[in-house]
């Protein structure tokens, strides 16, 4: 008898106490709470090594069509005959907002079945969204998108002409990046600012990707490790359909800085509103040098600095020194 209540309180001590069994879920939580962060900057570093990764083939890329052509693309064919935000060219009668930097590079990223559908002929005012270039538009281009990004990818709306096949929401494939044309402003239309004449003689745009360029590697005096040209931008929340697309309509100019003074979200429709280089890294942003080379700049760069890695042929003299 005095056995068998040995062995029944022997199973007894064995068993948890509630006490221990909420102490055991504590540290566990703890442990969770603990472990997340790392868990979630490490998924952020394998994010930002694809994102810098995709800069460097968008790099590649660029120096390949200059290979061919002897030349870096144009940053963005457009102009409108009422000066906003581009003045009509000489020579030019109508308006027209043709292509983007990223299409013509499609080629040397190995989508030749998305540029091939394109027609770059200056035939309409908005040619990118007519037709065949609409729904190449549409093309999802993997290399021209963040991970870190968690818009993810989805159509941009672009075109308040819906006879032409827009809807409003649902038109053209986002990107996040974009080409950088100038210090100051990426518009062409420089009669109203006091430092710049009117017209489009090639020095009024100190960048390498903007309206019209035709920029050669030598024509980057002041080096071209030294020199940016394309960034990283961003668009909204999810299901917003509010982005920059590849196809038109990227190129920006880097007066607002990096993230500041808040990440700075794409500016509407045919507005004029000056937008940012930003990224949802934490610190900064990637860009793409123009010797092919991509690297990631802090949003905390002097402006003075920042601006001077913008110029291509400035001789830009900094801290007394010349870079």
């Amino acid at each position: 008898m005095c056995q068998f209540r040995t062995s029944i309180s022997r199973s007894r001590s064995t068993a948890f106490t509630l006490v221990e069994l909420l102490v055991v879920i504590a540290i566990i939580g703890i442990l969770v709470a603990l472990l997340l962060p790392a868990v979630q900057a490490a998924r952020e570093s394998a994010r930002r090594a694809q994102c810098l990764n995709n800069f460097k083939q968008t790099g590649v890329a660029l120096h390949n069509f200059h290979a061919t052509y002897k030349t870096f693309p144009h940053g963005l064919d457009m102009w409108t005959p009422n000066d906003a935000p581009c003045s009509m060219p000489p020579g030019k009668t109508r308006a027209f907002i043709g292509f983007a930097w990223g299409v013509h590079i499609l080629p040397y990223l190995e989508e030749s079945i998305a540029f091939e559908q394109f027609n770059l002929e200056e035939r309409s005012d908005n040619g990118y969204a007519v037709g065949q270039n609409f729904v190449a538009g549409a093309s999802r281009i993997d290399s021209f998108i963040c991970p870190s990004d968690p818009q993810g990818f989805e159509l941009v709306g672009c075109c308040s002409d819906i006879s032409n096949g827009g809807s409003d929401r649902e038109d053209l494939a986002k990107t996040n990046m974009a080409g950088v044309a100038d210090s100051d402003s990426w518009q062409c239309t420089w009669a109203e600012f006091d430092n710049y004449p009117s017209g489009w003689a090639d020095p009024l745009a100190d960048g390498v990707l903007y309206q019209n360029s035709n920029v050669s590697t030598a024509k980057i005096t002041d080096g071209s490790s030294h020199t940016l040209m394309v960034g990283e931008v961003i668009g909204y929340d999810n299901i917003s359909n509010a982005a920059y697309w590849w196809s038109s309509w990227n190129i920006l100019d880097t007066s607002n800085g990096i993230n500041l003074p808040l990440r700075v979200r794409p500016r509407s429709l045919f507005d004029s509103e000056e937008a940012g280089f930003a990224s949802h890294h934490p610190g900064g942003c990637h860009f793409v040098n123009a010797d092919g080379s991509a690297s990631f700049l802090s949003e905390s760069i002097d402006q003075a600095l920042f601006a001077a890695l913008t110029t291509r042929a400035n001789g830009d003299i900094l801290n007394g020194q010349t870079r």
